[in-house]
């Protein structure tokens, strides 16, 4: 067990997730649900959408892809909370997403930011650094990407970003992400183009995308989002 970090006990779902006890503001829930994917992060119920639709938000326009075979419901919106408590320890500026029809989540990627252990045996999850759980803002170029029919497309765009600002849109074919050729379909190149796109350490990227059948290069930078 690490001697470090902080320590949560957690129950399972029918399906074995890991449900974690949490509160949002005066909301809270014994059974949010820890995704052990790849973008990790915690499923909460319809119940907590009320107090997530009352802080700040960007729209998300379009939708990204959800587990292995599903897309997310366009419509989405990102929030930033300040008021998060896991099994009594809060964590600071958390940026939750609002989908349509009530579903939310909170966090991402949580597996990249810190060191994080399931201990099945005794049921709780260690965290290392539960303060990286969070961030302290949405700093972000505003998009992002996906791969349908042999090519690279637009697949969201954030509300008030530079890739907003430059006209970029869900759909539109993308050429390149710096120096990575796209046009050729392979799946190897899109992986390799998201984890420029994933990259929260660059200041800025070049995204090159067909428009009205002409090759156009775009400049994003990374710009801080939420809070406004």
């Amino acid at each position: 067990r690490p001697s470090e970090g902080a320590s949560f006990d957690f129950t399972t779902s029918t399906q074995g997730a890991p449900l974690l006890a949490l509160r949002v503001g005066t909301a809270a829930v014994t059974r949010a649900i820890l995704d052990t994917g790849s973008n990790g992060f915690l499923q909460l119920p319809e119940s907590l959408l009320a107090p997530l639709a009352t802080q700040p938000a960007v729209a998300v326009l379009g939708s990204a892809q959800s587990g292995a075979f599903g897309k997310s419901k366009e419509g989405a919106r990102l929030v930033w909370l300040t008021d998060v408590n896991l099994a009594g320890t809060t964590l600071t500026d958390m940026i939750g997403q609002v989908q349509p029809g009530g579903a939310a989540s909170l966090g991402n990627r949580f597996f990249e930011r810190t060191r994080i252990v399931l201990d099945w045996r005794t049921k709780q999850l260690h965290v290392a650094e539960p303060a990286k759980l969070g961030r302290v803002c949405l700093r972000t170029h505003g998009l992002g990407l996906t791969f349908a029919d042999g090519a690279v497309r637009v697949s969201t765009v954030i509300e008030s970003s530079s890739a907003a600002r430059s006209g970029l849109a869900p759909g539109q074919r993308v050429l390149a992400v710096d120096d990575i050729d796209l046009r050729g379909g392979g799946l190897t190149e899109f992986a390799r183009a998201l984890e420029v796109v994933r990259d929260e350490s660059r200041e800025s990227l070049v995204v090159t995308i067909e428009r009205d059948g002409k090759s156009i290069a775009l400049e994003l930078a990374l710009e801080q989002i939420l809070p406004r």
